[in-house]
């Protein structure tokens, strides 16, 4: 896809991620959106980092994944 051209360069490829991994992130972007949602948190500003895979609010952790085999 590289030597492709211009019609390609805006496609993503989304490389294999361990299924436990993907899990982890849908929790966290679920609780994401409850968090948003939730009346006294109107006007904090509630952000997600994928590669720390924490869940911040107002840059305090709120949520974090911690893996069980380490």
């Amino acid at each position: 896809m590289e030597e492709a051209g211009d019609h390609y360069t805006r496609i993503p490829v989304k490389k294999d991620v361990h299924p436990g991994v993907r899990k982890e992130w849908k929790l966290l972007r679920e609780t994401e959106e409850r968090e948003k949602e939730r009346p006294e948190n109107v006007c904090c500003v509630i952000r997600l980092d994928i590669r720390q895979r924490k869940l911040y609010c107002d840059n305090d952790v709120i949520d974090c994944w911690n893996p069980p085999f380490l």
